[in-house]
């Protein structure tokens, strides 16, 4: 097969990562890779840490820990700190064997239609569903791997449909999600009442309890939550990377000198990425060309002393909570039409759904990120007939679970709000008359407005929704028709 190298979307980020927040301390923060844009010799390296880890008996710390602390680190507003800090004492004792892992983190938005075809739930990758009746993982790198906690068993996974897994999120609802986020509750109820469930539940086996840090899967999905978090937060750093509100699981009210339970350090210890108690970035992925980042970003000079410091430290030591700031509503609007929705002087050029094999790799590398066999972009519902393109449409998730929803301590009213909104958001696209998913897009379809600069976006299908005209003032919102999210 003929290979189609293009500079994607999907690798830029092998060489161009994340503007940086102000008054950044870490000058060379570590970079985690989206699994697919390791080379061979980096994922080899990652397993083979991890199975170390585990022949040493330094692994079962983390299941053990997860499961011991649940009811304090979910449902609340400690989920993404803690999580950050224990995906982060994961990546060091990987480092402490090999020192040139890092954490790779799993894009799912990639797989969002058709999850259980992902080239990360390969041999060449975590491994596949579990067999039998047991449903325990005989593919991939942890094979027959046996577990301890919370007993003796193998590492078990068992798709939510048997040998498929029902459909995730889209980029367009996640991004959706994170326009509507304007303080860190926001965020951070997004993600548990979205994606992080879905994932989780759609992986099933070890993946579906507590102990969930059994299954390798669990760290590069939950860095794939930390990174939606630190994309939300450099889209605004001056206010948004020490912003932290909510409760804790005693329906306290939250600040950043909390401690993080059976973690060391505090929540404000985890909230700059840049800070030397943290130093890592992430690459860019399909993810961030949904997002596209709705502020300007700093300067990567990572040793420029002259950055305004983050909010914390315009205030004293850092220990001080950060109130959101939303602003006047002349305020809130002009952000609004800076953020990338179709105004009369936006273009876009709805791309057509193109099945083809295309390789992609880091600028410099000569290994492939994307294998062009594995990595096409996923099968539209409705593919073309007669040559005249039909449309694709997204599938919903399914619906959270009561039984999930208790035992990770949510409010079922707001989850289900959550979901209803987002369910309208998916049926408007699906009405839209010739947006295609992103998902459904080619590679190369995806990078040609950042190469020609018109500015492909995700959100771009705000287009005629509704059969409202191109202006700046077309928002997905209760005044579309969509259910209001209940706060």
């Amino acid at each position: 097969m003929k290979f189609i190298q293009v500079v994607s979307i999907l690798c830029l980020a092998a060489a161009a990562v994340q503007g940086q927040a102000p008054g950044r301390r870490c000058a060379n923060p570590i970079v985690r890779k989206e699994i697919r844009q390791l080379t061979q010799g980096e994922r080899d390296a990652f397993f083979n840490a991890v199975k170390t880890l585990q022949s040493q008996g330094q692994f079962d710390k983390f299941p053990a820990d997860h499961l011991q602390n649940s009811p304090t680190i979910h449902g609340n507003a400690i989920f993404l700190p803690w999580h950050r800090r224990y995906i982060l004492e994961f990546e060091r004792a990987l480092r402490r064997i090999n020192p040139s892992v890092t954490l790779p983190y799993w894009d799912w938005t990639m797989d969002s239609q058709d999850p259980a075809a992902s080239q990360v739930l390969t041999g060449n990758f975590v491994g596949g569903n579990g067999e039998g009746d047991s449903k325990c993982v005989a593919t991939g790198p942890f094979a027959r791997y046996n577990m301890n906690v919370p007993n003796r068993h193998c590492l078990r996974r068992d798709f939510n449909r048997g040998n498929s897994i029902s459909s995730w999120w889209p980029v367009e609802s996640m991004r959706v999600m994170t326009n509507d986020a304007q303080s860190y509750r926001d965020l951070r109820e997004g993600l548990e009442f979205g994606q992080h469930g879905n994932v989780h539940l759609g992986v099933r086996g070890d993946m579906e309890a507590m102990y969930a840090p059994n299954d390798p899967i669990f760290f590069l999905h939950h860095a794939m939550c930390d990174k939606v978090w630190s994309v939300w937060q450099l889209q605004d750093p001056t206010n948004r990377v020490y912003m932290y509100d909510g409760e804790d699981h005693q329906g306290r009210s939250v600040t950043l000198d909390d401690t993080l339970p059976a973690l060391p350090g505090r929540v404000g210890d985890m909230m700059d990425q840049y800070s030397q108690n943290v130093c890592y970035e992430y690459t860019t992925s399909l993810y961030d060309q949904g997002m596209r980042a709705t502020a300007p970003q700093p300067s990567r000079n990572v040793n420029n002393d002259n950055s305004p410091p983050p909010r914390d430290a315009q205030t004293g030591n850092g220990n001080q909570q950060v109130t959101p700031q939303r602003g006047n509503r002349q305020q809130e609007q002009q952000r609004e039409d800076d953020d990338g929705f179709l105004s009369d002087d936006d273009s876009f050029d709805f791309a057509p759904v193109r099945r083809r094999s295309y390789r992609v790799t880091a600028p410099g590398d000569n290994g492939p990120s994307y294998n062009t066999d594995e990595a096409k972009p996923q099968s539209p519902k409705h593919p073309r007939k007669g040559g005249k393109h039909r449309k694709a449409k997204l599938s919903p998730p399914e619906r959270l679970p009561e039984s999930w929803i208790k035992m990770n301590c949510l409010n079922a009213t707001r989850v289900r709000s959550f979901e209803d909104r987002h369910f309208s958001i998916i049926e408007a696209i699906n009405n839209l008359e010739d947006y295609v998913p992103m998902v459904f897009r080619s590679v190369t379809d995806a990078i040609e407005p950042i190469i020609d600069g018109t500015g492909l976006l995700a959100d771009s299908l705000l287009d005629g929704l509704l059969g409202h005209s191109h202006s700046s003032k077309d928002r997905l919102s209760s005044a579309d028709g969509f259910p209001t999210y209940q706060k």
